[in-house]
């Protein structure tokens, strides 16, 4: 997993060719997804962000996580962006990351059963399930891993 930036366009960047060429040319980009701009470093997006203000064609500017191998869950297209075939965008600002760090393992299994219909997004990281959220389920995922007898370790990384 790495830490970027996305840097969105309005849609009218898609009459405006030449604005996007720009982009492309004089920036790093590390992806481009419609009118999503992927940076890895700050200044780039920054740049980014001052042509599309000055032709009026700015939207805003996410942080967000670029993974690879992953389960998107139910609620990954409110959250995130499929790049390649194994590569996922995800937007930072409304996610909560998660692990179950103790606990029986049926227990474990059943309480990620519970958890998987509320998920953006599941992978594993430093060879650890990771698990993504919505962040106004934390309380619902608290009280399930409760239920279950679980413990559950929530990464701060914002």
């Amino acid at each position: 997993m790495k830490s970027a930036f996305a840097v969105e366009a309005k849609g009218e960047i898609e009459f405006l060719p030449e604005i996007k060429e720009l982009i492309l040319k004089e920036t790093n980009i590390a992806f481009q997804k419609d009118n999503m701009f992927i940076y890895l470093r700050a200044d780039d997006a920054d740049y980014a962000k001052e042509i599309l203000t000055a032709a009026e064609l700015f939207e805003e500017l996410h942080q967000v996580i670029l993974t690879n191998n992953g389960i998107a869950g139910p609620y990954f297209e409110d959250f995130g962006i499929l790049l390649l075939d194994d590569c996922y965008c995800l937007f930072k600002a409304d996610l909560l990351y998660f692990s179950f760090t103790a606990g029986n393992p049926n227990d474990i299994q059943m309480a990620k059963y519970q958890v998987e219909e509320h998920l953006v997004f599941e992978t594993i990281h430093n060879e650890t399930a990771l698990f993504f959220s919505e962040t106004h389920n934390k309380e619902l995922i608290q009280n399930i891993a409760k239920a279950y007898k679980t413990v559950l370790s929530f990464t701060i990384d914002k």
